[in-house]
């Protein structure tokens, strides 16, 4: 299940959970948002598919083609709106993180969002012992209220642990942390 997913099903326990950790998010905007986008969306495909059943066929008559007009018109205000809806979403991220809400990228996103700290995009890392002995967790319910009731969130796998490493924390050649 995807994080927007599970935001989507249960809305209540995801805020009980940003609240436990301290993190205050604008989840009833993300929500409004991800609802206007799935709708958008929806609208679009039904559009693009009038069209091409359209384009089917002989030569069409002019009013098909007003109508196509008509048609291409509505996709293009849909595609206008949904660049929208992104700004939208990196306003309520510029909001989550204390940073003025602007919708646009600016240097202060920039760097909330880790643009002057990514490095390669993979790294050689050699697995020690500690990678491989755990605990791991084979099941995680995805019930919040069964997950509190785990002695401890872990991860599920080596693989998994491994690939939550802090993406920043330095290594030397050997793949050892610097």
């Amino acid at each position: 299940m995807d994080r927007l997913q599970r935001v989507r099903d249960d809305p209540e326990g995801v805020r009980a959970m940003l609240a436990a950790r301290h993190f205050d998010a604008p989840l009833d905007r993300i929500l409004a948002l991800d609802t206007q986008s799935r709708e958008l969306r929806a609208k679009k495909e039904l559009l693009q598919a009038e069209r091409n059943k359209a384009s089917k066929g002989g030569p069409p008559s002019d009013a098909v083609k007003t109508r196509m007009r008509e048609v291409g018109d509505q996709i293009k205000e849909i595609d206008a709106k949904l660049g929208t809806n992104a700004s939208h979403a990196l306003a309520a991220m510029q909001t989550a993180r204390a940073l003025e809400p602007k919708g646009g990228a600016d240097c202060a996103t920039w760097h909330a969002l880790g643009g002057d700290r990514s490095g390669a995009a993979t790294i050689t890392y050699k697995i020690d012992e500690a990678d491989v002995k755990g605990p791991f967790t084979k099941i995680i319910p995805k019930d919040l209220e069964k997950q509190a009731s785990l002695p401890a969130l872990s991860y599920r796998s080596p693989l998994e642990r491994i690939a939550e490493l802090d993406r920043h924390q330095r290594f030397d050649e050997q793949g050892l942390p610097a």
